[in-house]
């Protein structure tokens, strides 16, 4: 995924993070070369709706307990990686959560993957939308302009992740990344990495 991710940005010090339903991956490193540090956390977006947010829609408390467990998970990471020196120019993000929060705030009838890849997502906006989509029942989520139905009962929760990892990163936003896992195998099949 970091390969893949990174490929736009070469050179650039970069955190990737993909947002899973099981887990969220935290890479960083420097554009077109390896990571320099990884680490996948049990903190996945349907994870976290089937622990803490069983109200429909979900009430403030459990998206506080969401958010609580998602620093409370991560936070010693981030020290970490600040503690060693490491530092980043851009946080990219890829996979489904990233790239709705550009679908749902374009209001994308027809998904549109040129539009969404490379998109500068502010934590404003994302933090807008989460506030929108926590606020409906999980029905109203299912006919939002922009939002796949079968995500519809998780996307608060990746939302809420994604959220809270910008604020630990300390960044303002994320760019959104369609090329993930496949296109950094072949860029690595076409640098003669694998045989």
């Amino acid at each position: 995924s970091f390969a893949g991710a990174s490929l736009d940005y070469p050179g650039e010090d970069l955190l990737v993070v993909d947002v899973g339903g099981g887990s969220t991956e935290i890479v960083a490193g420097c554009g077109g070369g390896a990571p320099s540090r990884s680490h996948s956390f049990n903190v996945g977006c349907r994870r976290m709706t089937e622990r803490f947010l069983a109200g429909d829609p979900p009430d403030p408390g459990e998206l506080e307990c969401a958010a609580a467990w998602v620093v409370d998970e991560m936070a010693p990471y981030f020290e970490q990686l600040k503690a060693d020196g490491l530092s980043w120019q851009r946080l990219v993000a890829v996979a489904g959560t990233a790239t709705t929060a550009v679908s749902v705030r374009e209001r994308m009838e027809a998904y549109d993957a040129g539009k969404v890849h490379g998109y500068r997502v502010g934590k404003e906006v994302l933090d807008e939308e989460l506030a929108r989509l926590a606020a409906m029942s999980l029905a109203r989520r299912r006919d939002v302009v922009g939002l796949d139905p079968g995500r519809a009962p998780v996307i608060v929760a990746g939302f809420v992740i994604l959220s809270q990892v910008l604020e630990l990163a300390g960044v303002d936003g994320y760019t959104a990344s369609e090329t993930d896992i496949l296109q950094g195998a072949l860029a690595s099949l076409a640098r003669g990495e694998w045989r």
